[in-house]
């Protein structure tokens, strides 16, 4: 656990010669601009580059959030060599996400009909139709997969040679599947954790495009987390760095690149130094009450949510899930953006 690296790792402590990276780096390394880690999602690659072969087929990614379902759409529509439409699941419902395929496809509105849609997909020879962050079109409400479901009636209509994608955060996978696991036609992809070689090789990519080269000399890392023999000590600090951001992030890519931007310091006069992350305490959660636990719990598995419908979602009264946001915003546990969090 993010804790038992707390207590094992001897902090580090950044003097007055270091300061925080500025945020115009921080954000390229985060953003990246294209690269990506051959190795990680092979295997679900290959699956999907199977099923473009067949005349109709559809196929659902999962994993946890910040897994690499994005990457791995990028990669498919990248490598394959068709003709390929992504699109970001908007918050809205059904009708934010037709207004967005109209767009995406040139279509007159978001009321096509799919007799329009296959029209226009042999138009253009599109082998490829991919939403992504599905879940967004599912709530956690009575009724709350009546979107998802016209999207399904809409794309079982469709008559056109396509590999329909959609990806889905695996704690809004667990709700789907219970609701709606019956109709859920065509392959079921599970992104697996990545290696502390495929982390190791997407933080190299990141600083390339960044154009920086990070000093690992400072890191005075425990032992458990040394590995290999190698040459230098910062080519061995290095390795064990990424052996720690895999187990503090258990595998998770995006986690572990935030802790490694988090982890960098300005060294004057020098190269950007790298130091032991600090990774975000639990002992906080584990004081609150259960309340709070329920509301985060139900903003995690939705991405987003206002009270009204957490209210429905939980059958709580108004004061207790105001009150639990109330809490959880005072510490930074969520964002806030037009009254959803």
């Amino acid at each position: 656990s993010t804790r038992e690296i707390g207590r094992q790792v001897d902090r580090q402590t950044r003097g007055e010669q270091d300061d925080l990276i500025e945020a115009e780096l921080r954000n390229r390394l985060l953003e990246g601009s294209g690269g990506i880690v051959e190795n990680a999602g092979r295997r679900e690659l290959s699956r999907l580059t199977d099923l473009l072969g067949q005349r109709w087929a559809e196929a659902t990614i999962i994993a946890e959030r910040g897994g690499g379902k994005t990457a791995l759409l990028n990669r498919v529509a990248s490598k394959l060599g068709v003709a390929a439409n992504i699109i970001d699941c908007p918050m809205g419902g059904s009708a934010a996400l037709r207004q967005a395929m109209a767009k995406s496809f040139s279509l007159a509105g978001g009321d096509f009909t799919p007799e329009d849609l296959s029209q226009r997909l042999q138009q253009t020879e599109t082998r490829l139709v991919a939403v992504d962050n599905l879940h967004r079109l599912t709530r956690l409400t009575m009724g709350g997969q009546k979107d998802l479901d016209e999207l399904w009636a809409l794309v079982h209509k469709v008559d056109a040679p396509v590999l329909w994608v959609s990806t889905l955060d695996a704690a809004a996978w667990n709700y789907v599947k219970a609701a709606r696991g019956n109709t859920i036609t065509g392959a079921v992809l599970t992104l697996p954790r990545w290696t502390d070689e495929e982390i190791g090789e997407l933080i190299r990519i990141r600083c390339e495009e960044a154009g920086i080269n990070p000093d690992f000399r400072q890191l005075r890392l425990p032992r458990q987390f040394e590995s290999g023999n190698y040459d230098t000590l910062e080519e061995r600090n290095r390795n064990s760095f990424y052996r720690l951001l895999w187990y503090a992030s258990e595998g998770n890519p995006e986690v572990s690149l935030r802790l490694f931007v988090d982890s960098l310091a300005n060294r004057k006069g020098g190269r950007p130094t790298v130091m032991i992350p600090n990774p975000p305490a639990t002992t906080e959660l584990e004081g609150v009450n259960l309340s709070v636990l329920l509301v985060l719990r139900f903003i995690v598995q939705a991405e987003w949510a206002g009270p009204d419908e957490i209210m429905r979602g939980l059958r709580l009264p108004q004061a207790e899930v105001d009150n639990a946001i109330l809490t959880a915003s005072t510490r930074g546990w969520t964002e806030e953006e037009d009254g959803r969090f």
